[in-house]
């Protein structure tokens, strides 16, 4: 009773948040802001539900949200990307933690909540589901790679004890950073190629909104290597470091506009393509209405709406590129 009565709240919120945006109420950041908030406050209702039901205090546990959540740039569709870490002794919140999982992503006669991927805790799938403090930061200092650390910018303590999980921040930022700028480059150009690549196998050449060329990721890697090699700049949203980066003289200002402009559009689409039928989809239609009703979704009007929406997509990848 309890979990269907989270996923009826859930659906009034999104029902709110949705018609907001759709009317033009919200702009974007308020969006991500609403999405955000409320999937942090489900995560503490659900550990909160999970403590009691296993009689398991969290309160040398934190539970750090990483990606979009720990951005606070949720999507309507959005996995939550979590990870699980205690002061010490991991194996006691074992029961804890498994619970908290079940109690997000079961499904109910009223749905589920989110999906939740913990793959970017150590080792990945083959790692412990929960890492100790200090298994963590030997991990990040001998065994992590690049695009580990870079996932590590966004960590954001939601749940549990959030103390602790400030201190592991805390402890673990020093060592994000250090890698000769070189090295960054040439990892993160290497990890982007590596995905258009799968994208070009799989046949998919255009519309890639997330991972293609000209996308959302390239303006997230860009953003995020600039940081990786100047660390003045720390800040988890990718918003809020584009104009940081611009006042460090990192970014021209005629960048700064490109990269801004660009991931509100894109990620408008990304929303606007999610609210459809609630399911990840990060791939523009290729069927003509379709692209008709997206465009005059995103203000295109006119019997030429779709062509013109087109134009713009393309020159804003272009240009992102």
């Amino acid at each position: 009773g309890k979990l269907d009565a989270i996923r009826k709240y859930q659906r009034r919120q999104y029902l709110r948040i949705g018609a907001n945006d759709f009317l033009g109420l919200y702009d974007l950041r308020a969006v991500f802001s609403q999405l955000s908030r409320m999937a942090i406050r489900l995560v503490r209702t659900c550990l909160t539900l999970a403590a009691r039901q296993t009689e398991i205090a969290p309160g040398d546990f934190v539970v750090l949200a990483m990606g979009k959540l720990g951005g606070w740039e949720l999507n309507y569709s959005s996995d939550i990307d979590l990870l699980f870490v205690a002061s010490i002794n991991a194996e006691k919140f074992t029961r804890l933690a498994k619970k908290l999982i079940e109690n997000i992503a079961s499904t109910t006669p009223e749905g589920f909540l989110y999906r939740v991927d913990l793959r970017l805790r150590p080792w990945g799938i083959d790692g412990p589901l929960i890492t100790t403090l200090d298994s963590y930061l030997e991990y990040i200092q001998k065994d992590a790679r690049l695009w580990e650390k870079q996932a590590f910018f966004k960590a954001r303590p939601i749940a549990g004890n959030l103390s602790f999980g400030e201190e592991l921040r805390n402890g673990i930022e020093p060592f994000l950073f250090g890698t000769p700028s070189d090295e960054v480059r040439s990892g993160i150009f290497a990890m982007k190629q590596k995905t258009e690549q799968f994208l070009q196998e799989k046949g998919r050449h255009w519309g890639e909104i997330k991972l293609g060329e000209g996308s959302i990721r390239d303006i997230e890697f860009v953003v995020q290597a600039l940081q990786m090699i100047h660390p003045t700049v720390r800040t988890r949203a990718t918003l809020k470091a584009i104009p940081r980066l611009r006042e460090e003289g990192l970014l021209s200002t005629a960048e700064a506009h490109v990269l801004s402009t660009g991931y509100v559009f894109l990620r408008t689409i990304e929303h606007y393509l999610q609210m459809i039928d609630y399911r990840q989809n990060y791939t523009l239609p290729s069927d003509p209405s379709a692209i008709a009703l997206l465009a005059r979704r995103l203000g295109f009007e006119g019997p030429q709406a779709g062509d013109q929406f087109i134009k713009h997509y393309e020159q804003e990848c272009q240009a992102i590129r």
